[in-house]
C-alpha cells in the first residue's frame, strides 16, 4: 500500500459503521467473521471496547447483533494500527466531522462504490 492511499483507507475504516447503518447489513459480505449474541449488552464489552465505542453507549441495546459485531471488529482493527496510522485515522475522522452533511454523504457514496468493485 502506498502512502497516498493510506488516508483514504483510514477514512474508509472510520466510515464502515456508517456504511453498515446505511442499509448494507443485509449483505453477507459485510457481516463480521464472528457473531455477537442477541442479548449482548454494553457490560459485556471490555474496557478498551467501551472506551472506543463510548459514543454508541446510549444506543447499544438497539443495535442488531451484526452491527455490534462490526463495531467490535472495528475496535479490534484500530488496536492493531501503528501509532502513525492511528494518528492519520484521527485526522481523517476530524476532517470528516467538519464536512457538511452533503460532503459526508458524497464521501460515504464514494466509499460504498469503491467497495462494490
Amino acid at each position: 500500500m502506498n502512502h497516498r492511499s493510506t488516508p483514504l483507507l483510514l477514512v474508509a475504516l472510520c466510515l464502515l459503521p456508517l456504511a453498515a447503518s446505511a442499509g448494507r447489513l443485509d449483505d453477507p459480505s459485510t457481516t463480521s467473521s464472528w457473531q455477537v449474541a442477541a442479548n449482548d449488552d454494553w457490560k459485556s464489552l471490555n474496557e478498551q471496547e467501551q472506551k472506543s465505542l463510548k459514543q454508541h453507549r446510549r444506543d447499544w441495546n438497539t443495535y442488531t447483533p451484526e452491527y455490534k459485531a462490526q463495531l467490535r471488529e472495528g475496535v479490534k482493527r484500530y488496536q492493531n494500527l501503528s501509532p502513525a496510522e492511528r494518528q492519520d485515522m484521527e485526522r481523517g475522522k476530524e476532517r470528516y466531522e467538519t464536512m457538511s452533511p452533503q460532503e459526508q454523504r458524497d464521501l460515504r457514496e464514494k466509499y460504498n462504490r469503491s467497495r462494490d468493485r
